[in-house]
Parts: structure tokens; C-alpha cells; sequence
């Protein structure tokens, strides 16, 4: 590195090494770099990182505890670095509740002319779509707002 910057960076004795006031400077600046480098890395890797981070999951109390739970039993096996809250509740919270990341609801089908009161997909369209906003939130993604969250068809 010396030859490179053809400057002394480190003082060299018999008994002891120290850095030059410019091999200070050049530490200093190669740790901002290196650092700089490891989050480009974090980012880019965003999309193949491991789940990790905490999932709040609220559902009705027998679905949830004959359907829910199994699956998250699953889940957190595979995941071992997600931690799954789940809540089970004979009267569920609000969807507009900020508790929870994913609450599983039941309603009546829509019928023409009504105003849906939340959008819904059918399990193959998931399959098919991949994670929903709220589990790329707990990867560390940035969590969707209302407006994003609306703009989705129900169908």
C-alpha cells in the first residue's frame, strides 16, 4: 500500500509499529469504505436473505389453532430466525389495528355493487406471487403503507 500511495504509513522500529499521521487518514477512510461496501452488500442481498426479524400474526381462535399454528410450527422450522407471535382471538382486533403484520379474517363473499371491506387473494394466487408486503417487512424490508395496501385488487 505504501508504494501504491508513495507515502509511509506505518513507523517501523526494532520493537514497535504505529501509524503515520497518514496511515491514520488512510485507516480512517478505508473503514468508511469497507463499511459503505458491507451495506451495498446488505442491500443487494435483500432479495436472497434468510426471514428473520419478528411476525405478529393474529387469527380467529378455531381456525387458528387447527390451521394457523401447524403451519407456523412449520414455518418457524424452516425459519428458525423468525420469531412468530401468533394470537388467537374470539373477537379479533381491527384490521386497522397497527398490532399486527397478518391477521387472518373471514367474510362474506362480495356481491356486485358492494364496497369490499378488505382484499383477499385465493391461496394459489399467493403461491404464485410469493411473500405478501407484510413478510418482506419481516425480512427487513420497508413495510407497505395503507395507500400501497389498498391499490391491490381483491378478487
Amino acid at each position: 500500500m505504501e508504494s501504491r500511495v508513495g507515502l509511509s504509513l506505518v513507523n517501523r522500529t526494532t520493537r514497535r509499529m504505529s501509524l503515520t499521521p497518514e496511515g491514520e487518514l488512510y485507516l480512517e477512510h478505508a473503514r468508511r469504505i469497507l463499511g459503505e461496501i458491507d451495506d451495498m452488500e446488505q442491500l443487494l442481498g435483500v432479495c436472497k436473505a434468510t426471514p428473520r426479524g419478528l411476525l405478529r400474526v393474529n387469527a380467529t381462535l378455531g381456525f387458528g389453532r387447527s390451521h394457523v399454528a401447524p403451519l407456523i410450527s412449520r414455518f418457524v422450522r424452516k425459519y428458525p430466525q423468525v420469531e412468530v407471535q401468533l394470537q388467537l382471538s374470539v373477537n379479533p382486533p381491527a384490521l386497522t389495528d397497527d398490532s399486527f403484520d397478518v391477521c387472518i379474517r373471514f367474510a362474506r363473499r362480495r356481491t356486485a355493487g358492494s364496497s369490499p371491506s378488505m382484499s383477499r387473494r385465493p391461496p394459489a394466487a399467493l403461491r404464485r406471487t410469493g411473500l405478501s408486503g407484510q413478510a418482506r417487512h419481516a425480512q427487513g424490508a420497508e413495510r407497505p403503507d395503507q395507500a400501497q395496501l389498498h391499490r391491490h385488487p381483491a378478487r
